[in-house]
């Protein structure tokens, strides 16, 4: 009786494990599916999350660099002026010979010089004192410069002016660079293409920056173009900057290193100044590749807690079962963490991203709102950047990015945060930083960043920074108001000398 009692025991205990076995292995499946779906939907919205920012934060980078010509442009013409100046009393051919030698370049310049006294036009190579210009500065003509000047030198009257075309050109030129030199990861990247006629068609734009297709810079475009699927994705893009100014849409296109073709997600956006449609894409196929590693990692979990179950018998089926979920949503939690650390993450230097700046700006300006201490906002930027990517290449600005990343880090505290702002521009938030302390702070991370030399390719580059420090106020509407303060002092440090830092009482 107690052999027969054992056997059925035993076959009670094979069928309730197999029936466990059998019911947790079709639970598993569900939870799978669901947690496939979940883990796509989310990842999806991360993407599209990703290449709205990246694109909206070149946009911000554009406007930026337009202001940071426009002020160029007025110290050029401050120094011209100054020039012209130091010129001696004496003779006046001499002087009119200097003149034209100081705005010989005419791709930046439009110049000219003429006797008032005498109705005499003494140089004039753009014609244009013979069109009745130059008129009252509220005049229509003004609107062509960038910055312009009318001044009086020893009886002579001169205008001197940079076209804004030509402030545009240089801008475009650095953006272009700069679209260039980025690395973004996922095989992704920025591109632009110039509208020239929103109505569509052949030649309705110009592909005027594409880090995939660089030999094809400057080639005209048409709606009409399709890709292996048949879709006009050019006709879907144009249409949907015209009616909301952004679109996301997909399409088919070659990988950025091969010719593999793939469907790709794409956020374009109209940058109406310039009639430029800014876009970033990633191909979809990496995107199913992340849910794929995460869903085998779940199955393999799923394999060892079947195998428990099986050694643990009927007693122990339920508990596996909260285990079970328990694992699961911790691995879903951890994948979608991961993944969302890894985009708020400047994949160069290591430093939080501007999106995720920007959250916390105004995470950190609602506080105070409600009563918390404001932290110090620590803008700053690397000295000279653009000269060390002219002279020692973009590999060498890189090096020189991460290197004032690394320094600042080893000089604050570790609830500190540092972002990358734009290029080469950062922001630090440090909670808890008090208005007295906060400029030696600063003042210390310009010595260490002066103190470390970077050496690139056998040349050892100097690396200075300059910082503008910045508190939230009463006033404020906005973490916005702070930052512009912040920029006002980044201003002073560097018409101050640069390699310096101050701050906005």
């Amino acid at each position: 009786m107690k052999s027969k009692y054992r056997l059925l025991s035993a076959l009670m205990i094979l069928l309730s494990c197999s029936a466990a076995a059998f019911f947790f292995s079709a639970f598993d499946r569900q939870i799978e599916t669901v947690y496939g779906d979940n883990t796509r939907d989310a990842i999806f919205e991360i993407k599209k999350t990703f290449l709205q920012h990246t694109v909206q934060n070149q946009i911000a980078r554009i406007d930026a660099a337009r202001q940071r010509h426009a002020g160029l442009a007025i110290a050029r013409l401050e120094e011209k002026s100054a020039l012209l100046e130091t010129f001696p009393s004496g003779n006046r051919e001499e002087f009119i010979a200097f003149f034209r030698e100081c705005f010989r370049d005419g791709t930046v310049w439009t110049a000219a010089l003429w006797d008032p006294a005498a109705g005499a036009v003494l140089h004039d190579p753009k014609g244009l004192l013979r069109k009745g210009f130059p008129g009252t500065p509220d005049g229509g003509e003004f609107r062509d410069f960038s910055a312009w000047k009318i001044v009086d030198f020893r009886g002579l009257r001169a205008f001197f002016g940079i076209s804004r075309a030509a402030a545009d050109e240089a801008v475009k030129k650095e953006i272009a660079s700069e679209i260039h030199a980025s690395r973004f990861p996922f095989d992704s990247y920025i591109w632009v293409n110039e509208v020239v006629n929103f109505d569509g068609g052949l030649n309705y734009a110009i592909r005027r920056v594409h880090p995939n297709l660089r030999d094809t810079e400057g080639a005209f475009l048409s709606t009409e173009t399709r890709d292996v699927k048949g879709n006009r994705p050019y006709l879907t893009e144009l249409e949907g900057v015209k009616k909301d100014g952004r679109i996301f849409f997909t399409y088919f296109f070659k990988r950025k290193d091969s010719e593999e073709i793939s469907e790709k997600l794409t956020y374009a956006e109209l940058y109406r100044d310039y009639n430029w449609i800014i876009a970033m894409g990633i191909h979809l196929d990496d995107i199913f590749a992340s849910i794929g590693e995460a869903n085998e990692e779940s199955g393999t979990t799923s394999g060892r807690l079947i195998v428990l179950f099986l050694l643990l018998m009927v007693a122990l089926l339920g508990i596996s079962d909260l285990i079970l979920l328990f694992l699961e949503g911790k691995v879903h939690g951890e994948s979608r963490k991961g993944l969302e650390d890894e985009l708020n993450r400047d994949p160069l230097t290591g430093a939080f991203s501007r999106r995720a700046g920007e959250t916390e700006m105004a995470r950190a300006f609602h506080s105070f709102t409600k009563g918390a201490l404001p932290p110090a906002i620590v803008l700053f930027d690397i000295d000279r950047f653009k000269e060390v990517n002219d002279t020692f290449g973009h590999d060498a600005g890189d090096a020189v990015l991460k290197e004032v990343v690394k320094t600042v880090l080893r000089n604050v505290r570790t609830t500190d945060r540092l972002f990358r702002w734009g290029g080469d521009e950062f922001l630090l938030v440090a909670e808890g930083l008090k208005a007295e302390n906060a400029l030696p702070v600063a003042e210390n991370i310009v010595k260490r960043v002066s103190e470390h030399a970077v050496s690139v390719g056998g040349y050892s580059i100097p690396v200075t920074i300059s910082v503008g420090i910045a508190f939230f106020r009463d006033g404020d509407r906005g973490y916005e108001d702070a930052l512009k303060r912040a920029d006002r002092a980044l201003y002073r440090s560097k018409s101050g000398g640069r390699n310096q830092a101050n701050m906005e009482e």
